[in-house]
């Protein structure tokens, strides 16, 4: 349950980091913020689909399916739903899009998909995040009520508003620090 609380920390840090910069500096000049931009959204992607992107037999070993007992799985999905506020199919869908974009985008290269003329929108975090926060408090439960003594952060709404205030001051120091600096390399 550990690596799972890491990959969920991962995921949330990228999604923190990502928009955090978007907030500070939404048109960075160099293509050396371009690029940071860029990894924190596509890891964020690839961590999240650790923890829910599969859905067969060959799950990773921190998705829930891993974690969460066949006979709770169910009870696990529709909390989900619940916590989420939406339907299976919008979960299904929304779903889809985060694995389509991984594969087609930050895994693997489909030229198809980035066309423009097929609008290759890229994810949004809000429903990511609250399924992460979701399955963390689960694996939180379980661990205690195994007794499983740890030291994580008991509330990961408040760790990430913790992380971003942070974040954001060295993202504002250091976007200020290179803002004198002009594109050299086109």
């Amino acid at each position: 349950m550990k690596y799972a609380i890491q990959i969920i920390a991962s995921f949330v840090r990228n999604v923190q980091l990502k928009r955090v910069l978007h907030d500070v500096e939404p048109d960075p000049h160099l293509n050396f913020w371009r690029v940071i931009y860029g990894n924190f959204h596509d890891v964020a992607v690839i961590e999240w689909c650790k923890l829910f992107g599969s859905d067969h037999a060959e799950h990773q070993p921190v998705h829930w399916k891993s974690l969460v007992p066949e006979i709770q799985q169910d009870e696990f999905r529709d909390g989900l739903l619940d916590a989420l506020s939406i339907t299976q199919e919008k979960w299904v869908n929304y779903w889809q899009h985060m694995k389509e974009h991984r594969d087609n985008h930050v895994a693997h290269f489909n030229e198809e998909y980035l066309r423009p003329e097929n609008d290759p929108n890229f994810p949004e975090f809000d429903l990511a995040l609250k399924a992460a926060y979701f399955y963390y408090g689960w694996i939180l439960r379980n661990m205690l009520d195994s007794g499983q003594r740890n030291t994580y952060p008991e509330d990961i709404g408040d760790y990430c508003l913790r992380f971003s205030e942070q974040a954001t001051e060295a993202a504002i120091k250091a976007i200020n620090a290179t803002a004198q600096m002009g594109e050299g390399v086109n």
